[in-house]
């Protein structure tokens, strides 16, 4: 019986310690890479007229995802909504530069109101990369410029960059431009514009592969005198750089090792815990 439940306990033991491993690490921006960005759009209306423009790894494979479209009834959704009129004009986002995404002639079937206006981005959502001057323009009338766009940062939407212009909940938007904006004729063109920063190159240039730094080359020393010969010197041997990033260094952040000592430690209190209680019951 004893060494029943000593196996248990130890089992136990093991379990936790095993749980005690380091947070995945989040997704990282490739500076020398390529994203892409899209206009999001939704009106507030009975049978809404949308774009959902979110780069979720799925929706934007759909064949509809650069149509607008309309919902068949209130809330049928994006599977059985039909078709709209409206052409949308999506960017690559190269480097660091303005950026323009746009939709021309929507069919908004006499919608005035929008629930939602945005530029939805597959960069990932880590503040490396900036955005700033996000202009909102309908028909070349500049409605309003976020010197700083606000993302978004429902659960949902947060892990991407997504700049928004019109937001039903969200309060940094709120207000910020009439929701009554949506354009009365046939022939109109919605604009969003952003500028883009943090890249290791400019929009244009041609990216390349980050050479490694060059070691630096050790300065030639005076021959020394005599005396300098006659006693040895120690040589000193430098300790090697520790990474910044505790990831590329191999070691865990202090946090992460703090936290794995201290559920070690729990776990062989635990198990010299019941030892003790099963010790003195067999007395």
């Amino acid at each position: 019986m004893r060494k029943r439940a000593v196996a248990g306990i130890l089992l136990a033991g093991a379990l936790l310690m095993a749980g005690a491993r380091p947070a995945v690490a989040e997704q990282k921006v490739d500076t020398y890479g390529e994203y892409r960005a899209a206009l999001g759009v939704q009106t507030d209306s009975y049978r809404r007229v949308f774009r959902d423009a979110y780069f979720d790894g799925k929706a934007e494979k759909a064949d509809g995802f650069q149509t607008l479209k309309r919902e068949r009834s209130q809330g049928s959704g994006a599977d059985r909504a039909e078709e709209s009129e409206g052409t949308f004009k999506d960017v690559a986002v190269k480097g660091n530069g303005t950026y323009t995404v746009s939709l021309k002639n929507a069919d908004f079937h006499g919608n005035r109101s929008f629930r939602k206006l945005y530029v939805a981005t597959d960069i990932p959502n880590t503040k490396e990369i900036k955005f700033s001057n996000m202009s909102v323009s309908i028909d070349g009338r500049v409605l309003r410029t976020f010197d700083k766009p606000v993302l978004d940062t429902s659960k949902m939407y947060r892990k991407n960059s997504v700049l928004l212009a019109i937001h039903p909940v969200n309060e940094e938007v709120k207000g910020a431009i009439s929701t009554r904006s949506v354009p009365g004729n046939r022939e109109n063109e919605i604009k969003i514009r952003f500028t883009v920063s943090g890249f290791d190159y400019d929009k244009g240039e041609k990216p390349s592969t980050p050479s490694p730094r060059p070691t630096a080359t050790p300065e030639e020393s005076a021959a020394p005198s005599k005396e300098s010969r006659d006693t040895p010197v120690p040589e000193i041997t430098q300790a090697p750089e520790e990474s910044e990033n505790p990831a590329e260094s191999g070691k865990l952040p202090m946090g992460n090792q703090v936290g794995i000592v201290a559920t070690i430690v729990a776990a062989i209190g635990g198990v010299l815990a019941c030892l003790a209680v099963v010790t003195k019951r067999n007395r």
